[in-house]
Parts: structure tokens; sequence; C-alpha cells
């Protein structure tokens, strides 16, 4: 007579235990590659999203006034100074205060950075500051430019130039 067989022997149950090592191996690193992937992707969203707003206001400018400085134009039609940007000599927006009264505007601080992104990018839902407790932090490297970061880890960003209109993935 012969005995039935219960259970697994030690042998296979370590050749499973291998055989799921090898393949976490392989996959741990495709899983952390996909997330750092999504924030790149990210990035490269909201970079577009505030291209296209520099891009539409710019617009509005052009066929409102034509090129050149403007202070206090209305770009969007929303409620309080969201949608209130004011252009530089050049023609692009450089931020956004209402009755500042300047003649020539420019970005020449983090707080015409965050002025800008306030008006541009309001219903984003993306929160900004110059520190790193919000989804994006904002520094002001020099005359006219703006860089943008994702807090906390800063591996990815992006940079407006004022003066010339450039949106570059960093």
């Amino acid at each position: 007579m012969t005995t039935k067989q219960n259970g697994f022997t030690l042998i296979e149950l370590i050749m499973v235990i291998v055989i799921l090592g090898i393949l976490s191996a392989f996959s741990i690193p495709k899983f952390f590659d996909v997330s750092q992937k999504s924030i790149e992707a990210k990035n490269k969203s909201v970079a577009s999203s505030y291209k296209s707003s520099i891009y539409i206001a710019r617009s509005k400018l052009l066929v409102t006034i034509g090129i050149g400085a403007a202070d206090d134009l209305k770009v969007y039609d929303t409620p309080g100074r969201y949608g209130t940007i004011d252009f530089n000599q050049y023609g692009w927006p450089s931020q956004s205060y209402i009755a500042a009264a300047e003649s020539n505007p420019t970005t020449n601080n983090s707080g015409d950075c965050t002025s800008l992104w306030t008006a541009l990018m309001q219903t984003s839902g993306i929160e900004i500051s110059t520190s790193n407790d919000k989804d994006y932090q904002i520094k002001y490297v020099t005359s006219a430019i703006c860089q943008y970061y994702i807090a906390p880890d800063y591996s990815f960003g992006f940079e407006y130039n004022s003066n010339t209109g450039a949106v570059i993935i960093i």
C-alpha cells in the first residue's frame, strides 16, 4: 500500500522562496523608477500649464494694448486681484500687484514669482511657497528668472524667464 504525501518538501519551499526573491529583486527597482517617472510627468504637466498661461496672458496683452509694458491688465475674468497681471517692457508677464503703478514692471524678487504664479495658476490646486512646506517651492534666481521646484526633494522643477517668456524644465 502506498501512502499519500501531504504538504511540500523543504526543497520545494526553498525553491519558491528563491524564485520570489529573484522576482522581487527585479520588480522593486522598476517600482521606484515608475514613481520617479510619475513625479517627472507631473512636473512636465505643471510646467506646460504654466507656459500655456504665460502665452494666454501675452496674447491678451497683444490684442488689447500691443507689445510693451503694461500695469494691472485684467487677463482672466476672475474676482479680486486674481488674473490681473503686470507686463514688462518685452511684453511678458512679470508680476501681479494691483495699484503698484509701475511704468515698467519687472520680476526682481520671490514675491514677484509668487504673485505671478497666483495670478496665472489660481485654479490649479497646486500650492507654492518660498519654503518647502507646499507642493512647489519658489526660488528667485537672478533678474527676471523664477524657478519652481517640486518640494521637498527638488529633483524636478522648471524655470520661467520673464524677459524671454521661456519656460524650461530643469
